[in-house]
């Protein structure tokens, strides 16, 4: 297992990192992928008696469009009215369906699509932000805070191994601790604070450690909300489609909150410019 795991990630990070270097469709393509994958393994995850492929296929669809128009364009109106098309749609297939009891699987499959498309769409988006007087900045950004969830996801682990005794939310994850999650956020501030001082982000150092303890906070959130979800379908991975290292959104988990509240931040950051 071990040695599998290894040949995997051998394989996977040098495409993800030549994929976000290079940018542009050819880092579009990738996040594509994850995203019709991700979205499908979230739809087999949905513990439902009965699920119509009309709707699986149709969270695909809106979940590879979602990421398209995040390339097309960085402002919020085209992927914002994909999201609104896609609920009127969704919504819609209750009359094509014919069962009332479909309507519990057409929100939930909604709120996937939001989950898995527009989680994903917004990597895109912080991928291709501007930065003024910082050539690739949006690269930079992303990567801070992949390494930063990274940092906090090891950190928060050895921590609660070593030092934990106050569960965390014992309900959907037994093994998280107080003290790791307090270990995890303090590292993920301190790697972003590194970083973005390093690379000489426009951004105070208040503001950085801001987006740190978000980077810390929801990245636990797509931790615990992924297990929530495998606890929900009653399996361990939430996929293969990583050998050795499970599906799609096992690996992401995390991330699939924490470069959204990225982007939020991005944002906020500069509202607070234009105010100031």
């Amino acid at each position: 297992m071990l040695k599998l795991r290894i040949i995997t990630a051998l394989i996977a990070a040098p495409i993800a990192l030549l994929a976000a270097w290079k940018g542009s469709w050819i880092f579009t393509a990738l996040i594509a992928v994850l995203a019709l994958f991700g979205w499908r393994e979230f739809y087999r995850l949905l513990p439902f008696s009965k699920k119509p492929d009309l709707l699986k296929y149709l969270g695909g669809f809106l979940s590879l469009a979602v990421v398209i128009g995040a390339q097309c364009n960085l402002f919020f109106l085209p992927v914002e009215s994909i999201w609104i098309f896609g609920f009127l749609l969704l919504m819609s297939t209750i009359f094509i369906l014919r069962d009332p009891k479909m309507m519990p699987l057409i929100l939930t499959s909604f709120a996937g699509v939001t989950y898995v498309g527009i989680g994903f769409a917004q990597f895109i988006k912080v991928r291709n932000w501007g930065v003024v007087g910082i050539p690739e900045g949006g690269l930079i950004i992303l990567a801070m805070v992949v390494i930063g969830t990274w940092m906090n996801d090891s950190c928060a682990y050895f921590a609660g191994t070593l030092f934990g005794k106050r569960k965390l939310c014992p309900e959907l994850s037994p093994a998280k601790s107080w003290e790791g999650a307090i270990a995890g956020i303090t590292a993920t501030v301190g790697t972003v604070l590194l970083i973005g001082t390093y690379f000489k982000l426009p951004y105070s150092i208040a503001a950085l450690a801001f987006l740190g303890i978000l980077v810390g906070i929801f990245g636990i959130i797509g931790d615990l909300v992924e297990s929530g979800l495998k606890r929900w379908a009653g399996i361990k991975d939430s996929g293969q489609f990583f050998p050795g290292h499970g599906g799609i959104l096992d690996r992401t988990d995390s991330l699939l909150f924490v470069v959204p509240a990225t982007y939020v931040w991005l944002w906020i950051s500069v509202l607070l410019q234009m105010i100031g």
